[in-house]
């Protein structure tokens, strides 16, 4: 935390975030009660949104930064995934693919934003952390990337299903669902969840928003294909688009 940030929550010009406070509190060995009163406040001051345009403002590198930091700090990481696999389980050709679709990143720092998500992958190999990625088939039959790159993604994920601590899971357009899959959110622990919106990301920290998504998590999960069954049914999908990349490349023939 710079010198700065600590200087403006003193005076009060900057609302701490949580996360704000965890890191003081630790830095400042505070005893239990003193912690529990202060996070208590912290997450009643703090639903947070942060709009896109802001992280373009700043460079969308330090927004990697920034989940790199989330992160760290987490031992059980959950992702719901109902549109597009995150960009810890890209390649590099998918990520290059989607953000180049998204439009948000100035041509001058794409580079650095695509190195920052390949280098937020080496997480994945933290035994010390779990890793849940839960995905319904939409985002893996979203055509966002060229058939030949959506084949080796699809392969790519299924190699990840097998990790010891990475769990992939789908659930197939077979199954019902609980509700209607609305956005992407993020489970850290049961410290704090995010929400991806068009615009932005909303950041809850309140107890009872955490367990409602916690709930809604583990509903999708009930219907959702694991492990090896999971691996089997990406490694499927991977040899359709590459049947279909085939096919288009003869039909042009």
């Amino acid at each position: 935390m710079s010198q700065s940030r600590v200087s403006r929550i003193e005076t009060g010009r900057t609302l701490p975030t949580p996360a704000d406070i965890e890191a003081l509190l630790s830095a400042y060995s505070a005893d239990a009660e003193t912690r529990a009163r202060l996070l208590a406040l912290a997450r009643m001051a703090s639903r947070e949104y942060r709009a896109v345009r802001a992280d373009r403002q700043r460079g969308m590198e330090h927004k990697q930064a920034e989940l790199a930091s989330f992160e760290r700090n987490g031992r059980l990481i959950r992702h719901f995934l109902p549109a597009v696999p995150t960009g810890l389980l890209h390649t590099r050709p998918y990520a290059e693919a989607t953000l180049a679709a998204l439009g948000t990143v100035p041509a001058g720092s794409f580079r650095a934003v695509i190195d920052a998500k390949m280098t937020r992958q080496d997480a994945l190999q933290d035994p010390a952390r779990r890793w849940v990625f839960l995905m319904t088939e939409t985002a893996i039959r979203a055509r966002v990337a060229p058939l030949d790159v959506m084949a080796a993604q699809c392969g790519h994920m299924a190699d990840i299903a097998c990790s010891h601590n990475v769990e992939v899971a789908v659930v197939p357009f077979a199954a019902p669902w609980p509700v209607m899959a609305l956005n992407t959110f993020v489970l850290y622990d049961d410290r704090f969840v995010t929400c991806e919106l068009f615009s932005g990301e909303v950041v809850l920290h309140d107890p009872q928003d955490v367990a409602y998504h916690d709930d809604l998590f583990e509903q999708f999960l009930r219907r959702a294909l694991t492990g090896a069954d999971a691996a089997a049914f990406l490694r499927g999908a991977a040899a359709e688009y590459t049947a279909m990349s085939g096919q288009f490349i003869r039909e042009r023939a």
